[in-house]
């Protein structure tokens, strides 16, 4: 059998940049999501995907309740 020409790469671990919601810094080996827009620096925003979960999650919870809100009012305006 013959020997392998190259070597298994190692994992590269690098700096992205800040977290969207949590700002700590987000590494090449994390689980990260790039938004669209731009930060102050002119490049994409990132953020941790559990961050952004948390946040997508918390609008939702408060979007409910606004909801439920207006269906009470509604319902003793009418009586």
């Amino acid at each position: 059998m013959t020997k392998k020409t190259w070597k298994k790469p190692t994992i590269f671990e690098a700096e992205i940049g800040k977290c969207r919601y949590c700002f700590k810094v987000v590494l090449t080996t994390d689980s990260f999501v790039s938004f669209l827009s731009v930060d102050e620096n002119g490049q994409r925003e990132k953020a941790h995907y559990l961050c952004m979960e948390k946040d997508y999650y918390k609008q939702l919870t408060n979007q409910q309740k606004k909801d439920n809100d207006k269906k009470r009012l509604s319902q003793n305006e009418i009586r």
